[in-house]
C-alpha cells in the first residue's frame, strides 16, 4: 500500500492564505488601535475590529482585483471608498450613541454619513 505522507498541496496553500490574512487583520487592527490611543489617549476595541476588516478588504482588493499595472489612483480611490463605507457601516451599527468615536464637531465630517465618517 502506498501512502502519501506529505499533506495535500492545496491544504498547505489554504493554510498559508489564511495565516497571511490573519496577519493582515491583526497588523491593521493593532496599527490603527495604537494610532487612536496615541492621538486621543484612548481607543475602543471596535476600532481594532473595523481596522482589521478594512485591512482585509484592502488585501482582498489587491490580491484578487488589481494587477500591479493598475493605475495607482484607482487603487487608492477604491481602497478609500471601501474604508469609508466600512467605517460608516460599523458606525451605524455600533456607534449610534457616538461613544466609540465622535466626529460631529470636527472639520471634514461628512453629514451625508450621519456624522460617522470624517475625512
Amino acid at each position: 500500500m502506498i501512502t502519501n505522507s506529505e499533506p495535500d498541496g492545496r491544504i498547505i496553500k489554504i493554510i498559508k492564505y489564511l495565516i497571511s490574512f490573519l496577519f493582515v487583520y491583526v497588523l491593521s487592527g493593532i496599527t490603527h488601535y495604537i494610532a487612536e490611543w496615541i492621538y486621543q489617549g484612548q481607543a475602543h476595541w471596535m476600532i481594532f475590529v473595523c481596522a482589521g476588516v478594512c485591512g482585509l478588504g484592502l488585501a482582498l482588493i489587491n490580491d484578487g482585483g488589481y494587477r500591479f499595472e493598475t493605475d495607482y489612483r484607482i487603487q487608492v480611490t477604491t481602497g478609500a471608498a471601501l474604508c469609508t463605507f466600512l467605517e460608516f457601516l460599523v458606525g451605524k451599527v455600533f456607534n449610534s450613541s457616538y461613544e466609540i468615536w465622535d466626529y460631529r464637531e470636527l472639520w471634514g465630517t461628512l453629514g451625508i454619513f450621519d456624522d460617522q465618517v470624517n475625512l
